[in-house]
């Protein structure tokens, strides 16, 4: 059974959003007149300041909107713009005469500049670009930089907040290489596996496998749909000929582009709708390669068995001067992880939006940890910071809660964890921030015969990663208040620490805490 059997069904993609559609009619075009379709999602929260909304730019080049529409499903506090892109979809087709224009990436960066600021007047947003609109976005970011715009709150200009490049490579040319590496691993695979099942071969059945070999690879980004698909054919088959054609190539498909059962009926649809050859897939950029840097924090998001692999897109860090870039990769997920997985690609986009909620002016991590200012506390209840234990006394969480520990006016509140006599228990307290910080110092004050003499501090990036030990600490059995330093974050911020105890010098193994605090730098840490 292939993997993908084991995956849930696709969605119908059914939002349930109140919707607004809209046609824009671009300014300053010589020759045909051009009008851009768009969509946003929950139009009342279009200019919100706390939660400002995604506006979602499509890959392809010229594989319409419709395919990411399932993100309204899982992204759910803010406004979702979508819009297709000139050359496909339910916007204008490129034409002059009966030749077709060229394929312009200047071209797109306007109409995205008017859209922003003409048409939707928005003031902050958040970027995420699929593929291709990745590049797009970075190539508009990159514009507007050059242009004077910056990402200062203080600015009068538009200003992102953020930017998702979900299974956006750094260059075309690397898109090229390692989707033929992929295929010929796979070809290779299904080779062996086709010879290990029969007992027996003729000359005639390996020159068929020599000339399957010396196909030409699939063409990713999706490029060149049939146009004589019949409407009676399998989603399966349908998709075979729509993406490539390359008719036995539904093993890449299945494996690094889309891994569901069924193709969704929004991919689908989208498939239907694309725009010229001249004006798809490699075809349109094949030439293109990222250039510059921009200063916007930024998510690389891929999935485990993209064809857009870690070798794609591991140089955007060279290009991302924010001082801030995420990676991560989503577990079972292809190309199209928007559609195999909804909730994990959801989660792991609203946690970043809600990490970048608003611009700044950023620095380095360098510059950051290099500051001569002292470490500020970030574990105050004001900032959002929360305490989560292994347990609690008698369950009564408002004498001994965790959360108690934060309460920095009351010297007699505490955390008390359940009592056990049982060696194997593992007994915790875990600090979220609720933000991307950098912390230096921890500062404990615990109960003194109450004590966990051994203390591992892990730390986590990010819900979807794992924990990391960075340190582990001898702990005094005393009532003083006790400082450790947190080691290796001069360069990586987090989201959450966790203190995990051992050898306690309680017999029934209670740990009693009555202050924590955390010091050192938020993640963008602006010099005074």
């Amino acid at each position: 059974m292939h993997p993908s059997m084991s995956l849930p069904p696709p969605s119908l993609c059914v939002t349930g959003a109140m919707s607004k559609i809209g046609r824009y009619t671009v300014k300053n075009t010589p020759g045909d007149v051009i009008i851009l379709s768009y969509i946003v999602f929950r139009p009342r929260q279009v200019h919100s300041e706390s939660h400002p909304p995604l506006v979602c730019l499509h890959g392809g080049p010229s594989i319409p909107s419709n395919y990411m529409l399932s993100i309204v499903n899982t992204v759910t506090d803010r406004s979702i713009i979508f819009y297709d892109q000139y050359g496909c979809g339910k916007s204008s087709r490129p034409t002059i005469g009966e030749k077709i224009a060229p394929f312009s990436i200047a071209q797109h960066v306007e109409h995205l500049r008017q859209l922003l600021h003409d048409e939707w007047k928005l003031s902050n947003y958040h970027f995420l670009g699929h593929s291709w609109g990745g590049i797009l976005a970075f190539e508009f970011l990159k514009q507007q930089q050059k242009n004077g715009d910056s990402n200062d709150s203080s600015s009068s200009s538009c200003c992102c907040c953020s930017l998702v490049l979900s299974s956006t490579p750094t260059a075309a040319s690397l898109i090229e290489s390692e989707s033929k590496r992929l295929y010929q691993e796979l070809s290779e695979q299904e080779s062996a596996d086709t010879k290990k099942a029969t007992t027996t071969q003729d000359d005639n059945d390996d020159e068929d496998d020599e000339d399957d070999s010396k196909l030409a690879f699939p063409t990713p980004f999706i490029s060149r749909p049939s146009s004589s698909t019949s409407s009676s054919s399998t989603s399966t088959s349908r998709m075979a000929s729509a993406i490539h054609p390359i008719a036995s190539s539904s093993l890449f498909q299945q494996t690094h582009e889309c891994r569901l059962p069924q193709i969704p009926l929004t991919l689908i649809d989208s498939l239907a709708q694309v725009g010229p050859v001249e004006w798809r897939g490699l075809t349109a950029i094949q030439d293109w390669q990222a250039e510059g840097s921009i200063r916007v924090p930024t998510l690389i998001l891929q999935g485990e068995y993209d064809f857009c692999t870690a070798n794609c897109t591991e140089d955007w860090k060279n290009h991302i001067s924010s001082g801030f870039i995420e990676y991560n990769t989503l577990s079972g997920c292809s190309h199209f992880s928007m559609l195999e997985d909804e909730r994990q690609y959801g989660q792991v986009v609203t946690t970043f939006l809600h990490q970048h909620e608003s611009p700044s002016v950023y620095t380095t991590p360098v510059e950051a940890s290099s500051q001569s200012e002292e470490p500020v506390l970030l574990s105050d209840l004001a900032s959002g910071t929360t305490v989560r234990a292994s347990s609690v006394l008698q369950k009564n969480t408002k004498l001994y809660g965790p959360m108690n520990v934060l309460d920095y006016s009351n010297n007699l509140s505490c955390w008390n964890s359940e009592g056990s006599s049982d060696e194997t228990m593992d007994i915790w307290l875990r600090v979220d921030f609720g933000r991307l910080v950098r912390p230096a110092v921890l500062q404990l004050q615990f109960q003194a015969g109450f004590v966990g003499e051994t203390m591992k501090i892990l730390a986590l990036q990010n819900d979807n990663d794992k924990w990391t030990e960075v340190s582990e600490e001898e702990v005094e059995d005393s009532h003083d208040i006790q400082s450790f330093s947190i080691p290796s974050t001069s360069t990586t911020a987090l989201t959450a620490i966790k203190l995990a105890f051992d050898d306690c010098t309680d017999f029934y193994k209670r740990i009693t805490i009555y202050e924590l605090k955390v010091l050192g730098h938020e993640q963008y840490h602006v010099p005074s």
